[in-house]
């Protein structure tokens, strides 16, 4: 134990058996202390608002349960808790027509992470999750059964808005691991099961291997994101050390650790990194008029990268391993391997040909309509869709993207998508993309509603990477194509999926 930490012991006369550890501080004392005091039979010193911090175990059912207050949670281990045990709870006991907010993880090469609050209570339709692309990741709503709770709130760490004595916190604390173990969130929210965590000790250790060497080779698609929804309009830099004078990187790469990493080192001296080295790096955030940055999660918690083992794909995200549902998987692969079947064919990439560049010269060797980042974005409200990178004679939209990683690739799917929506519905989009066309082309596009059956929507990737085609692709890559390409095709569009072969500077 810290010699920084208070500790008293739970009276026997409680019923329950129990240690609180707390961090004094020295500013105005917070609500929680006269509820826990009660418990003690005695004050508990030293406890102010400034910084305040505590946690209570509590052992019951033969587990021990941790309460945390104020700031507690910085004083555990990330390894000693339940990943997602409040999440489960909540999902197991809420109504699902009462949901207040929800937080998602939408995966791509960098997680996009969103909050969504309702007014009042409603059903998960409401919150425009996607069930095939977001990882449900924090819940609040009421429960069916008022008597558990009025309201509760789970992701890692589960609340509930109840009346508890404090001799009832063992009993509540059974109560709800009761609740965990059970399967009633499978009716309504079975889609969280498409990822599944991967919890054996020798899988995680084998995994890690695989990260470490990806780490230290300087692959590309290893990646950092923030894994809790941050304020961004305060976020002024992040850091890589708990120095007061640490440097800090207007974005969380993985390149700005290594440069941090080797300003405090010699060059001649540096080693490899290990886990260790990952999980003891403190990743800050430095918000604006602050002097010091405070520390929020290992580098640990911050990488996204994705390996397949066999035939399973295995994705690490927010400090945890997730194994992708194996027929969930199987779908989305199939789905995509039946996008490329008699796909288009289109010329060749040269060694290192950008789009730009590739796009025209495709353009003038096949007679197509050629759109370049100048004249592609057409205006619709207070927005601007783009219209297509080439346009052919057989009504074939065509946009291209040179493969680097998913989050680009899934910007290429979306943009197909709302370009696709847009054409059908908006007689000025239409307008403005004849304008943008000579003939033939400009004949193609009517002023009149069109039939979407008449056009097909065509992504072709560029990539130079050997291997299955289109399995190569990243998965997560793989399931927003998947879901672009049958929004497209409830429209009535056919969608294909090409491939643009980029020739080595040999041939």
């Amino acid at each position: 134990m810290p010699d920084s930490l208070q500790h008293y012991e739970v009276p026997r006369a409680v019923g329950f058996e129990g240690h609180l550890y707390v961090r004094p501080s020295n500013s105005n004392e917070p609500k929680w202390v006269r509820f826990v005091s009660d418990g003690f039979g005695s004050d508990i010193k030293g406890v102010y608002n400034a910084s305040s911090s505590a946690v209570l175990f509590v052992h019951a059912s033969g587990r021990w349960f941790a309460l945390i207050f104020g700031y507690g949670r910085s004083l555990l281990h990330p390894d000693a808790y339940e990943r997602d045990f409040g999440l489960k709870v909540c999902l197991n006991v809420v109504d699902p027509d009462k949901l207040r907010s929800v937080d998602v993880k939408t995966f791509e090469d960098l997680v996009v992470q969103r909050r969504t609050q309702t007014s009042a209570g409603s059903s998960l339709a409401a919150f425009g999750l996607d069930p095939m692309q977001d990882l449900l990741s924090a819940v609040t709503g009421v429960p069916r059964d008022e008597s558990f709770a009025k309201r509760v709130a789970g992701s890692d760490t589960l609340v509930i808005v109840a009346k508890v004595e404090f001799n009832d916190i063992a009993d509540t604390c059974v109560r709800a691991l009761e609740v965990y173990t059970k399967e009633d969130y499978k009716e309504r929210f079975g889609f969280v099961d498409h990822l599944h965590p991967v919890r054996d000790p020798q899988d995680i250790a084998s995994l890690d291997q695989r990260l470490i060497a990806s780490v230290n080779e300087g692959l590309s698609d290893v990646t950092l994101a923030a894994p809790e929804v941050v304020d961004w309009e305060r976020v002024e830099g992040f850091t890589f050390s708990s120095r007061a004078q640490a440097r800090a990187f207007p974005e969380l790469e993985l390149s700005n650790f290594f440069q941090e990493r080797e300003s405090r080192q010699r060059q001649d001296a540096m080693q490899p990194v290990t886990i260790e080295d990952l999980k003891r790096c403190h990743v800050g955030v430095r918000y604006a008029g602050a002097q010091q940055s405070e520390d929020r999660w290992s580098l640990y918690e911050c990488l996204i990268w994705q390996t397949p083992v066999d035939s399973r794909v295995y994705i690490l995200t927010a400090g945890k391993w997730f194994e992708v549902e194996q027929d969930f998987a199987s779908r989305t692969a199939g789905k995509v391997g039946q996008l490329a079947k008699g796909a288009p064919v289109f010329p060749d990439a040269k060694p290192g040909e950008r789009e730009g560049p590739y796009n025209l010269r495709v353009a003038q060797e096949r007679g197509y309509a050629h759109f370049d980042s100048a004249n592609k974005l057409i205006r619709v409200g207070n927005s601007r869709v783009e219209f297509c990178d080439l346009f052919t004679k057989g009504r074939q939209f065509v946009h291209v993207k040179r493969r680097t990683r998913s989050a680009t690739l899934s910007h290429l799917f979306a943009q197909g998508a709302v370009s696709g929506e847009t054409f059908l519905y908006d007689s000025g989009f239409r307008a403005a993309a004849k304008k943008l066309c000579s003939n033939p082309h400009s004949d193609l596009i009517p002023e009149a509603h069109p039939t979407a059956g008449d056009y097909q929507v065509v992504f072709a990737i560029i990539t130079n990477r050997n291997g299955n085609w289109p399995a190569s692709l990243p998965f997560f890559a793989q399931l927003n194509l998947t879901q672009a390409a049958e929004r497209l095709q409830r429209f009535g569009y056919r969608v294909a999926l090409s491939r643009v072969r980029e020739l080595a500077e040999e041939d």
